[in-house]
């Protein structure tokens, strides 16, 4: 228990998440964390081993109702956004497209998960619209999934991916 407040206190010191970090030993820590800041508050998120001891992975990057984007998206890991953006977004991991979240430009992930408004096309490996998603615009994916209540108004191209 010391060796988890200890990291604690050695985390709320650092600035720039996210971080992780584990002891120097034949036993990894068992407690990792990433720190998030915002303007109010400081937040300590957990995150577990994968099956490798010396991989781990990070929680998503969140983008929060209170962002207002103007211009592309980029991102390298799994993304939530539940902003409004007027551009498009590409994340190389999964898009969770929230229930506050309002797009206006087109969607590339692996995996997407739509609960918000879409004004745009979407192309991912996979895609679940939840019964809160609108969207309005061409949809290409391998796998949907699209549950009661879903709008979708356009094309949809479901299928094997291009070789």
């Amino acid at each position: 228990m010391q060796q988890r407040e200890n990291c604690l206190s050695r985390l709320r010191a650092l600035s720039s998440p996210p971080i992780a970090f584990s002891k120097k030993s034949s036993t990894p820590l068992k407690f990792h964390a990433t720190v998030t800041r915002t303007w109010e508050h400081q937040r300590i998120v957990p995150f577990v081993f994968l099956s490798n001891p010396n991989r781990f992975t990070t929680v998503s990057s969140h983008l929060s109702s209170d962002i207002q984007i103007e211009g592309d998206l980029n991102c390298s890991t799994d993304l939530i956004f539940d902003g409004s953006i007027q551009g498009n977004i590409t994340s190389k991991g999964s898009l969770t497209i929230g229930q506050n979240a309002s797009v206006a430009g087109d969607l590339k992930a692996e995996k997407a998960i739509i609960e918000g408004k879409v004004n745009g096309n979407g192309d991912f490996t996979s895609c679940r619209l939840s019964p809160t998603s609108v969207i309005s615009g061409s949809v290409s994916t391998v796998s949907l999934q699209m549950e009661e209540g879903a709008s979708l108004e356009g094309q949809c191209k479901v299928g094997k991916a291009k070789a």
